[in-house]
This record gives structure tokens, sequence and C-alpha cells, in this order.
């Protein structure tokens, strides 16, 4: 039911239907991603209890939401204000808990806060952004959906030492990230 926490009543009708939703009038690319788009992407992080986790782009918080749930110390990244502004409210309304959650318009995170378990990025790529690679502990894992528009393949990097392994999964269609 966490998604029902997380979104607003006027589109509780396509809650639990199988598709995205849009999210704001004002970012049409932005969208609620199904429930089983989700769980895919958080299966393939394989995230245990405590790890430490980056978000990019935190979207409705529904994805923040699941990973929470599942005992993660979630960092979550926005950089559309009114999509920032209404997830921060649905936080502190649900009490969802992550540890840091701000704004950027980049994706640089503060040195101090890398290295991490896992990174998630939860709109399409074009290719694995090498500043986030970086980022990721020997072990850890990245996910992200490859691919220009139309459909994408979700892809996980593993990181192994130095040097970084490339994993496609499945295709799936996403909305750029801008």
């Amino acid at each position: 039911m966490i998604r029902f926490r997380v979104i607003s009543l006027w589109i509780l009708y396509f809650l639990f239907m199988p598709m995205s939703i849009r999210l704001s009038l004002l970012h049409r690319v932005r969208q609620y991603r199904s429930p089983y788009t989700v769980a895919v992407q958080s299966s393939l992080l394989r995230v245990k209890k405590r790890d430490k986790i980056l978000e990019i782009g935190t979207g409705s918080g529904y994805q923040t939401a699941i990973l929470a749930e599942m005992g993660a110390k979630v960092y979550t990244i926005e950089r559309y204000r009114d999509l920032f502004i209404k997830a921060q409210r649905i936080f502190n309304i649900t009490r969802i808990f992550c540890r840091f959650f701000f704004m950027v318009m980049d994706m640089k995170v503060n040195p101090s806060m890398a290295l991490f378990d896992g990174i998630i990025i939860t709109a399409a790529a074009s290719d694995v952004p090498n500043v986030l690679l970086h980022q990721l502990k020997t072990g850890g894992r990245l996910v992200v959906p490859l691919g220009g528009s139309g459909s994408q393949v979700m892809t996980v990097v593993e990181r192994t030492g130095p040097e970084f392994s490339n994993v496609p999964n499945m295709e799936i269609y996403f909305c750029p990230y801008a």
C-alpha cells in the first residue's frame, strides 16, 4: 500500500494499473512508474538491510518508500522543484524516512556521502554517467534504463574493484533523463 500513500487522490483510479502515470502537468516527461518497474529495479539492485542507496530522480517518492521499507538508508536527489516540494510534503505526512533529500541540477553528490552500496537512476539515460560509477563501493551495483527515446534496456553495472561490468537485463520503456 506504499503506492497509495505517495500519490494524489485524483489518480486513485489508476493506482493499481500496470502503467505509468503523469506526475505533474509542468513536467510531462516525468511519470509515476508502474509497481512492476519499481519492483524490477529494486530487485536488480539487490538491496540488503542498512545498504546505503543513492536514488537519482525522487519523483513521487514511491521508489524511495520501497527502498526505505526494504531497510536501506536512502539518499535521494530531485532536480524539479515542484516534484521536490510534493515529495517532501509526502515524506513528512507519511513519515517515510530517507537519510538525505535534496534538490540539485547535476548529479554531483558531496564526496563525504559516497561510497554507495547501490545507485538507482529512475529515468532513461543514453549512457552510464561516469560521475556516478566512482561513487559505488566495490561490489556495489548501479541500475539504469539505458537507451534513447522509445525503449531502453534495464542495465546493471557492478563495480569489481577498479573495473565495472555491465549486464543488460530486459527491455523497458522509461521517460528520458532530462
